[in-house]
């Protein structure tokens, strides 16, 4: 009996391979259903017996305003509730309506005692809320350095706007290695950044991106990504981007894939001379003056060379050059 059933078997297998073989897919077996989601009744009724996770969910729908008609009374309490049974989310949620005064009275220090219950289990938007607290003295006394500590933890963790306060404090330093500091954690930011929102950042931020993959402070040198940044922080009107990036469009470089696009480097220099950019308004007028990639106009080279020439040495010996030459 045993040997036919092995026999049995071995046919089975045999032609399930064949079928393989052939190219055919075995029919697969069914997948499992997928369980529903709990409608609000149940929610409740979970809630109501003590379900942490069913009270912050609940909490939520009131606080969103999604799934029912917004009643921050209402998510305070659920909030509570599952704060109170070491929900580590909800205890984040709780801070915030006491930091904004949403359902309960606004209070800075209450806000503080549930972000750290929350902090403590390494969770990073809670970590984040309090590095701000601890950052400008709300509810705690003023400390820089707690604030720093929680914000790089929170931003190790992955926390898109901690990276990016992180950032923040760095760049407000003038020393090279802070300025290094906040190109890793902008980019950080950047790549974390969630798609379903607009990144809306300041433009000197871009611009500070742009010159850290330019000059690989920061980051691995990267000049085709910099000309992307420097656009960006350009088309805000920041006009030493509006410079920088005329100049890597005229200098282009191969050995990155960066090609040269004289029209482009004309068109940011012009944009970047006439707001009074000394340095855009030199390269516009030796570009014109030589004709760098476009046709000569001795007139406008000179035009340009006079305004720079005040305070940059090289536009006087330029435009000096360029007379001697009439």
């Amino acid at each position: 009996m045993k040997m036919r059933l092995g026999f049995i078997c071995f046919l089975l297998c045999a032609a399930c391979l064949a079928r393989v073989l052939a190219g055919e897919t075995p029919p697969a077996s069914p997948a499992p259903p997928v369980p529903a989601a709990p409608s609000l009744a149940d929610l409740r009724k979970a809630a109501e017996k003590g379900d942490a996770e069913s009270q912050f969910k609940l909490a939520l729908a009131y606080s969103d305003g999604l799934a029912l008609p917004r009643d921050y009374l209402a998510a305070a309490d659920f909030f509570r509730q599952a704060a109170e049974q070491d929900h580590i989310q909800a205890q984040y949620n709780l801070g915030e309506l006491y930091e904004n005064g949403k359902g309960v009275p606004k209070d800075p220090e209450e806000a503080r005692k549930w972000y750290q219950r929350s902090a403590t289990h390494e969770y990073a938007p809670a970590q984040h809320a309090l590095a701000l607290l601890y950052l400008h003295g709300l509810g705690v006394t003023e400390d820089k350095l707690q604030a720093m500590r929680l914000l790089t933890s929170a931003a190790e963790n992955g926390f898109y706007k901690a990276q990016y306060d992180l950032g923040v404090l760095c760049a407000s330093s003038e020393d090279a290695a802070s300025r290094a500091e906040a190109v890793k954690w902008f980019l950080q930011a950047a790549k974390t950044f969630p798609s379903s929102e607009k990144m809306n950042w300041d433009p000197a931020i871009y611009f500070l991106l742009g010159c850290g993959l330019e000059t690989g402070e920061g980051a691995p040198r990267n000049k085709t990504e910099a000309l992307g940044w420097f656009k960006k922080a350009a088309n805000g009107k920041h006009v030493a981007a509006q410079y920088r990036l005329g100049h890597l469009y005229q200098t282009g470089d191969e050995s990155e894939g960066l090609h040269t696009n004289k029209e482009e480097a004309v068109k940011w220099y012009t944009l970047a001379a006439e707001k009074g950019d000394p340095l855009a308004q030199y390269s516009l007028g030796w570009m014109l003056a030589t004709g760098d990639g476009i046709r000569k106009n001795k007139s406008e080279a000179e035009r340009w060379l006079k305004r720079a020439a005040d305070k940059l040495k090289e536009a006087e010996d330029e435009l000096k050059k360029l007379k001697d030459e009439q």
